[in-house]
């Protein structure tokens, strides 16, 4: 109509629809805890003290098993979910600081981040909340990663983001 046409692609719709669906079962996941963290230690190789954990997020699929970052992060990577799935990480990483620092273990856990998460406005203020709710938890003991080169595209953002880390003990 109005001497215009539209063409369909019936791949690219059948991507889309795909995408859409794994968007949605990720976001089924979160809602129901299936993600979970596992701890793979960090080791002073001269010495073999260990220096601290690394927080690794899994999927607890419960279909398919235990699923790899490299199953669900690439489909949300650009998409809030991967938030949403950040926060629940710090979550579980401080719930588990509480749990060892109750229990007289005192390990550092390093969690990534994705820069989106980082990039968001309220990220310190969130960051806060999460940290209220284990006030038992030295903050000291938290450190952040955040492996994309994107987060360079907001530098001053970012930099203010890991000044006001620092201040509240997390590096």
């Amino acid at each position: 109509g109005k001497n215009r046409y539209h063409l369909f692609d019936e791949i690219q719709d059948r991507s889309l629809r795909g995408r859409h669906e794994e968007i949605e079962r990720i976001r089924k996941g979160l809602s129901n805890d299936e993600f979970v963290m596992y701890y793979q230690p960090k080791v002073h190789m001269r010495n073999g003290t260990i220096l601290g954990v690394e927080a690794l997020v899994r999927w607890q699929h419960p279909d398919q098993g235990i699923l790899f970052p490299d199953n669900f992060l690439p489909v949300i990577e650009t998409h809030p979910m991967i938030i949403e799935l950040g926060e629940k990480t710090i979550l579980m990483a401080l719930k588990q600081l509480d749990e060892w620092q109750a229990n007289k273990i005192n390990l550092n856990i390093s969690v990534n981040l994705s820069a989106l998460h980082l990039q968001q406005k309220d990220f310190i203020i969130n960051l806060k909340i999460l940290l209220n709710h284990y006030p038992n938890v030295d903050p000291k003991s938290l450190e952040f990663e955040i492996l994309e080169t994107s987060a360079l595209q907001n530098f001053d953002h970012v930099l203010n983001v890991i000044e006001e880390c620092k201040r509240l003990g997390i590096s």
